[in-house]
Protein backbone atom coordinates (compact mmCIF):
# COMPACT_ATOMS: atom_id res chain seq x y z
CA UNK A 1 0.00 0.00 0.00
CA UNK A 2 1.25 3.34 -1.24
CA UNK A 3 1.82 5.94 1.75
CA UNK A 4 -1.02 8.29 2.06
CA UNK A 5 1.30 11.66 2.66
CA UNK A 6 3.31 10.48 -0.44
CA UNK A 7 -0.17 11.12 -2.30
CA UNK A 8 -1.19 14.48 -0.63
CA UNK A 9 2.11 15.67 -1.75
CA UNK A 10 2.07 14.43 -5.35
CA UNK A 11 -1.22 16.09 -5.46
CA UNK A 12 -0.09 19.08 -4.13
CA UNK A 13 2.63 19.46 -6.15
CA UNK A 14 0.41 18.94 -9.18
CA UNK A 15 -1.95 21.67 -8.06
CA UNK A 16 1.38 24.18 -7.41
CA UNK A 17 2.43 23.26 -11.44
CA UNK A 18 -1.05 24.00 -12.70
CA UNK A 19 -1.63 27.42 -10.57
CA UNK A 20 1.74 28.34 -12.08
CA UNK A 21 0.67 28.13 -15.42
CA UNK A 22 -2.39 30.03 -14.60
CA UNK A 23 -0.30 32.81 -13.43
CA UNK A 24 1.78 32.77 -16.65
CA UNK A 25 -0.59 32.68 -19.02
CA UNK A 26 -2.53 35.13 -17.42
CA UNK A 27 0.50 37.63 -17.02
CA UNK A 28 1.07 37.16 -20.82
CA UNK A 29 -2.60 37.31 -21.71
CA UNK A 30 -2.10 40.88 -19.19
CA UNK A 31 1.02 41.96 -21.31
CA UNK A 32 -0.63 41.83 -24.53
CA UNK A 33 -3.43 43.51 -23.90
CA UNK A 34 -1.25 46.48 -22.16
CA UNK A 35 1.22 46.12 -25.35
CA UNK A 36 0.93 48.70 -28.17
CA UNK A 37 -0.22 46.64 -31.22
CA UNK A 38 -0.32 49.06 -34.05
CA UNK A 39 -2.24 48.54 -37.11
CA UNK A 40 -2.78 49.48 -40.53
CA UNK A 41 -5.36 51.00 -42.52
CA UNK A 42 -7.15 47.75 -43.82
CA UNK A 43 -6.54 46.31 -39.98
CA UNK A 44 -7.85 49.36 -38.28
CA UNK A 45 -10.72 49.21 -41.06
CA UNK A 46 -11.40 45.97 -39.80
CA UNK A 47 -11.17 46.17 -36.21
CA UNK A 48 -13.99 49.26 -36.11
CA UNK A 49 -15.99 47.77 -39.02
CA UNK A 50 -15.62 50.44 -40.87
CA UNK A 51 -15.05 51.17 -44.67
CA UNK A 52 -11.87 51.80 -45.80
CA UNK A 53 -12.56 55.45 -47.47
CA UNK A 54 -14.50 56.30 -43.73
CA UNK A 55 -11.29 55.53 -41.78
CA UNK A 56 -9.35 58.03 -44.48
CA UNK A 57 -11.82 60.55 -43.71
CA UNK A 58 -11.87 60.21 -39.84
CA UNK A 59 -7.96 60.72 -40.46
CA UNK A 60 -8.27 64.05 -42.91
CA UNK A 61 -10.78 65.40 -40.08
CA UNK A 62 -8.86 64.50 -37.11
CA UNK A 63 -11.43 62.73 -35.67
CA UNK A 64 -9.16 59.57 -34.87
CA UNK A 65 -6.21 59.13 -33.73
CA UNK A 66 -3.18 57.95 -35.87
CA UNK A 67 0.03 58.24 -36.40
CA UNK A 68 1.75 59.18 -39.83
CA UNK A 69 5.28 58.36 -41.26
CA UNK A 70 6.82 58.01 -44.37
CA UNK A 71 3.32 58.45 -46.29
CA UNK A 72 1.85 55.54 -44.35
CA UNK A 73 -0.95 55.56 -41.57
CA UNK A 74 -0.27 53.79 -38.53
CA UNK A 75 -3.07 53.44 -35.66
CA UNK A 76 -2.30 51.85 -32.37
CA UNK A 77 -5.18 49.72 -30.53
CA UNK A 78 -4.51 50.95 -27.25
CA UNK A 79 -5.72 54.41 -28.55
CA UNK A 80 -8.38 53.21 -30.76
CA UNK A 81 -10.15 51.64 -27.58
CA UNK A 82 -9.75 54.60 -25.65
CA UNK A 83 -11.26 56.85 -28.31
CA UNK A 84 -13.72 54.33 -28.92
CA UNK A 85 -14.29 54.62 -24.94
CA UNK A 86 -14.65 58.41 -24.75
CA UNK A 87 -17.82 58.38 -27.03
CA UNK A 88 -19.57 56.08 -25.12
CA UNK A 89 -23.40 57.04 -24.39
CA UNK A 90 -24.51 56.30 -20.63
CA UNK A 91 -27.90 54.62 -20.68
CA UNK A 92 -31.14 55.85 -19.12
CA UNK A 93 -30.23 53.98 -16.19
CA UNK A 94 -26.86 55.60 -15.59
CA UNK A 95 -28.22 59.19 -15.62
CA UNK A 96 -30.98 58.24 -13.62
CA UNK A 97 -28.67 56.86 -11.09
CA UNK A 98 -26.05 59.63 -11.28
CA UNK A 99 -29.25 62.19 -10.60
CA UNK A 100 -30.33 60.23 -7.49
CA UNK A 101 -26.88 60.31 -6.37
CA UNK A 102 -26.83 64.34 -7.26
CA UNK A 103 -30.19 65.05 -5.93
CA UNK A 104 -29.28 62.78 -2.33
CA UNK A 105 -25.63 64.57 -1.73
CA UNK A 106 -27.76 68.31 -2.31
CA UNK A 107 -30.42 66.75 0.28
CA UNK A 108 -27.69 66.25 2.82
CA UNK A 109 -25.68 69.47 2.35
CA UNK A 110 -28.90 71.56 2.43
CA UNK A 111 -29.99 69.55 5.95
CA UNK A 112 -26.65 70.01 7.52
Amino acid sequence: MENPFELILEKLNQIEETLESLKADKLKEQQEKSSNVHMNVDEVAEYLGLKKPTIYSKVGNGEIPHSKRSNRLYFFKNEIDHWLSKGKRRTNAEIEHEANEYLSSRRRNILK
